[in-house]
């Protein structure tokens, strides 16, 4: 795991055989990271709890918006939770961005990508 200048700040594997009892893509990577580097209880249940919110394994579209909704923990302001969010959108197939992304108010890049989370959502639920 890296901050937002790109230094790791945390490093585990884990090593699968068969992962078909995860609920989830990397589930269990997921978890190994937040009970690892949180020390606070309360902030590891929290990631915890953003993390199990994704029940169907395979599910792409959960799958990132539960890490979307931890960069809303790990990102300090706006401009690097808009850039967590954006990396996270850009992993599925077929989503894009404008030429004119870059030019945009953090404001409205938040206001667009809270949309495509909506629509995520909705297509999912």
């Amino acid at each position: 795991m890296q901050n937002k200048d790109g230094i790791s700040v945390y490093d585990t594997k884990v090593c699968y055989q068969n992962r078909t009892w995860e609920r989830y893509e990397y589930e269990t990577i997921l978890k190994k990271v937040v009970n690892s580097y949180f020390t606070n209880n309360k902030q590891k249940e929290k990631f915890l709890k953003v993390i199990s919110i994704n029940q169907h394994k395979d599910d792409t579209f959960k799958t990132v918006r539960a890490v979307c909704a931890i960069g809303q923990i790990f990102c300090k302001d706006l401009k690097e939770r808009n850039n967590w969010d954006k990396r996270m959108f850009s992993t599925i197939n077929g989503i894009s961005f404008p030429d004119n992304w870059d030019n945009l108010s953090e404001e409205e890049k938040r206001t667009r990508l809270d949309k495509v989370k909506q629509a995520l959502g909705k297509n999912i639920e």
